[in-house]
């Protein structure tokens, strides 16, 4: 199965992308301790969201544009947000995971409490990106309660 399917529209990229990229950036600043340089958070979302568009469209098989993306937002985090290697590891890793987690979460809901029939849902770009929101929703205010609570305790 190749990622074909799982290509992206402007829709998709306004709703889900831009938002998504900037919360995964801002992931991998809280996870690290390190303050937020705006330019360099602007920067990192943008080239990430950038890589992550380009990894759809490639014809690699499904998964393989994920380890794709993992690995760049490594390289961004060691080379623009200038963390050790060691720290963007673990911190893109958390960051990526606890998105997965909660587009699992996400997907849970959608058929085991409202019965959404999610084949015939990914069929309408639109709808798949309403129907994907709430795990944006639920990925920022994670990353939100973390970054407080971290702040709290310095």
């Amino acid at each position: 199965m190749t990622r074909t399917m799982f290509k992206s529209t402007a829709v998709g990229l306004i709703l889900f992308g831009i938002p998504e990229m900037l919360l995964v950036i801002w992931a991998v600043y809280t996870f690290s301790g390190k303050e937020i340089n705006k330019r360099d958070y602007l920067l990192s979302a943008f080239l990430y969201l950038i890589i992550t568009v380009i990894s759809r469209y490639m014809p690699v098989l499904f998964g393989i544009h994920t380890i794709i993306n993992i690995i760049f937002l490594i390289i961004i985090s060691v080379k623009i947000i200038k963390l050790p290697v060691n720290k963007a590891i673990s911190c893109g890793l958390i960051a990526i995971s606890l998105r997965a987690f909660t587009e699992l979460l996400n997907i849970l809901a959608l058929v085991n409490i409202y019965n959404i029939d999610l084949e015939k849902t990914f069929k309408n770009e639109l709808i798949k990106n309403l129907y994907g929101m709430p795990s944006v929703f639920l990925y920022g205010a994670i990353i939100l309660f973390i970054s407080i609570g971290r702040k709290r305790e310095v």
